[in-house]
């Protein structure tokens, strides 16, 4: 199913309808069980894997007495990441044309990060008090199920306890909706997908250095409105249903720097990466650059199981391990007269922009090398 679609919309409509129905004591079941419908209607195969995710890290967290050991934790976190990462390895075995299809499961790529968010959490001992229909709803929670945010569990739970019935949410989570479906289809499929992608065609092949630029850059606006829209679509959905989820996007293209970027950019992911991954590699190795270097790499390969993903990863961590040296030099440098701040403003964050849209636009080749060609030929040209 796609998700901007009259099917998913009615999706929408019909649970929350029914949620606000419902007597407060059958909501959560009854949107445990939406979202279980739903999966076994569009993937069989994902209800199974995340009910056996669920259950099973639940069972695998509260069996312990008292704290959790750092074996189990590991081994519970290892299986999570085994199922993850045997699929998109297999994915990538496939041929594109080949007579086997085989696709990631719907929406694992998110629930497993909330299943290890979960077992590091419990581990940590940072878990509230909590049963297991509490954890099967935050995890069978049909708006973040596919398309997050990454939510955190605590959150969730505080979230559900204080839900209650008010038409602010309503209204509130339906102008969200609408935000995204405007962002989706009017600037990212018509605008930028549409009519500036026809003005690049109408230009030919003459400036070919040109072209690749100017594609970069429809490429880098279209994936900010089609991401960020889905996102608003799922925290707007949520919304209707009394759930406040976090926040994904922070205008993260007016950033004038890398690594203010990666803070205003898929929030849940990198702030799910910058506490299970950064502070895990800064905690024994005392190195911000080898933190900021595995979180990416990490960040690249969730994206997908593939060499030009790892190079991205590197790509953006090496980009960030800049920044931290010159942030080192900069006291050092002469300081810039106040007046021409708007200017430094300015020129930061289009330094930052380009940076980020050559790396989106390296992976949008079909090999790395094809990706370092292209932007090669605009690198040549601007020199």
């Amino acid at each position: 199913m796609h998700f901007v679609s009259i099917e998913w919309f009615s999706w929408i409509l019909i649970t929350v309808a029914f949620y606000w129905l419902v007597a407060d004591k059958f909501r959560r079941h009854l949107l445990m069980f939406c979202t279980a419908v739903f999966l076994l209607l569009n993937s069989p195969v994902s209800f199974g894997l995340l009910a056996a995710l669920t259950i099973g890290s639940y069972l695998g967290v509260n069996s312990s007495q008292g704290s959790m050991s750092g074996i189990k934790a590991s081994f519970l976190v290892g299986a999570v990441l085994l199922l993850l990462v045997g699929y998109k390895y297999a994915v990538e075995l496939v041929p594109i044309q080949g007579q086997v299809a085989i696709i990631i499961p719907l929406g694992l790529a998110y629930y497993s990060l909330r299943v290890i968010h979960y077992i590091l959490e419990a581990y940590k001992g940072s878990l509230p008090r909590h049963s297991l229909v509490d954890y099967l709803q935050y995890q069978f929670f049909l708006p973040t199920l596919v398309i997050g945010p990454i939510h955190r569990f605590n959150d969730f739970l505080i979230s559900s306890k204080k839900n209650h019935w008010k038409m602010e949410y309503l209204t509130s989570g339906a102008e969200r909706i609408l935000y995204g479906y405007v962002k989706i289809t009017f600037l990212g499929n018509y605008l930028i997908s549409g009519v500036f992608q026809n003005y690049i065609d109408s230009l030919g092949s003459a400036d070919e250095p040109g072209i690749i630029y100017l594609n970069m850059v429809r490429n880098g606006l279209n994936l900010y409105m089609q991401f960020s829209g889905f996102s608003d679509i799922a925290i707007g959905f949520a919304k209707m249903l009394g759930f406040k989820v976090m926040e994904n996007f922070n205008w993260p293209y007016f950033q004038k720097n890398i690594s203010d970027f990666w803070r205003c950019w898929h929030i849940s992911l990198t702030s799910w990466c910058r506490e299970y991954v950064f502070n895990t590699v800064m905690s024994s190795s005392r190195s911000p650059a080898l933190g900021a270097i595995a979180t990416m790499l990490i960040i690249g390969v969730w994206h997908e199981l593939s060499f030009k993903y790892v190079v991205w990863g590197a790509y953006h961590g090496l980009g960030i391990v800049v920044w931290q040296l010159f942030q080192k030099f900069k006291p050092q440098l002469p300081a810039l007269p106040t007046i021409i701040s708007p200017i430094t403003y300015v020129l930061s964050v289009l330094l930052t922009l380009n940076f980020v849209w050559f790396g989106f636009n390296i992976v949008s080749y079909p090999t790395i090398f094809e990706g370092f060609a292209a932007m090669g030929k605009v690198l040549v040209f601007w020199m």
